[in-house]
């Protein structure tokens, strides 16, 4: 059964509690009868720990779903020792190899049409956002963390989430595999990451980003924690949040060099790429647009109930669509969310 959504009187405050900025919620398409329910595979776990597993062998077609992103995955053809930070979007797959700073092909971004992983959050083709968000500041010139931006949407929504997001940054800050994970080694080793190059504040750029974050205070079912599990703890705990914050995150996101505006949807299709990199939630934002998915449920890719949501047909005009507020008639589709202490 879907859960019941709606905006609460405390999440409609949070702009004047917070001053500065806040995250703009609009209609996003699903349809609130139903539950959201996206899509893992395999377990963050055993790429966190360096496991090659027969997860490595299964092939999904970047065009068969919305938009995914791991830490350990690769388009189909290279091989397995390349595999590294990767996100999926728009039938494309974009991979950060690893392989060792010997390796020639180290740090080179590839592509493809299909991709295998150890692990991967998916959002299915089909599936609508739950709401559009759109980061709004109160001045020009402030600056949003990204860690406070997903902290806000969490917030107010009071229940995991997943997103895809169009993002003008400030200031990246992010991490590559220097190493593939398949050799039984743990990611928190020595050696195991190599630094995003600089990219500081003199000239606002942009990235493609997508992500999960979740806060398990808003998390009371019991197999959904359990399945979270698969993709969010260890991952959220390595880069740049420690354990003692509530909020757990994983990020990856594609840099792009060229300007473009954050309203051409041409950004979902860049001709100049830099490299993918789990992205840590310092990196500081000028704008930013997300589609944000409420997790109600996780399902493992490619059962028999996913192939059934793979045949839905994608309106593509909803990828990042321009709508008016729906906060104000509470009319969004989101749960009420309670302010936490960390903001």
């Amino acid at each position: 059964m879907a859960r019941s959504h709606c905006v609460s009187p405390l999440a409609l405050l949070l702009p004047l509690v917070a001053g500065f900025f806040d995250v703009q919620f609009s209609k996003g398409g699903h349809d609130q009868s139903e539950d959201s329910v996206l899509r893992y595979h395999g377990n963050v776990y055993n790429t966190i720990h360096g496991v090659s597993n027969d997860d490595l062998e299964v092939e999904i077609e970047a065009d068969d779903i919305t938009a995914a992103f791991t830490m350990g995955g690769l388009p189909v053809g290279e091989p397995t020792d390349l595999l590294g930070d990767t996100i999926v979007f728009n039938g494309t797959v974009y991979t950060t190899a690893s392989g060792g700073a010997q390796h020639a092909r180290h740090a080179s971004l590839l592509t493809g049409k299909r991709f295998r992983a150890s692990s991967a959050v998916i959002i299915p083709k089909g599936l609508k956002p739950t709401v559009v968000g759109e980061l709004q500041v109160a001045r020009k010139g402030i600056r949003v963390s990204l860690f406070a931006a997903i902290s806000r949407i969490t917030m107010k929504l009071a229940q995991p989430i997943c997103f895809i997001a169009k993002l003008r940054v400030n200031y990246f800050k992010g991490h590559a595999l220097e190493k593939a994970p398949i050799y039984n080694e743990n990611l928190h080793d020595e050696g195991y990451l190599s630094v995003a190059p600089a990219r500081g504040q003199t000239e606002p750029h942009y990235a493609v980003a997508a992500g999960c974050a979740s806060n398990p205070q808003y998390v009371f079912d019991e197999e959904l924690r359990r399945k979270l599990g698969f993709i969010l703890p260890s991952t959220a705990n390595l880069y740049e949040n420690p354990q003692e914050r509530k909020l757990l995150t994983h990020v990856e996101a594609l840099q792009v060099s060229e300007t473009l505006d954050l309203t051409d949807a041409e950004i979902l299709a860049p001709e100049k790429p830099d490299g993918v990199y789990h992205t840590s939630t310092v990196t500081s934002l000028v704008s930013g647009q997300f589609n944000i998915y409420v997790i109600d449920d996780l399902r493992e890719y490619g059962t028999e109930e996913d192939g059934e949501a793979e045949e839905a047909e994608m309106d593509t005009e909803t990828i990042f669509s321009e709508t008016g507020s729906c906060e104000a008639e509470g009319e969004c589709g989101v749960d009420g969310g309670r302010e936490k202490d960390e903001l």
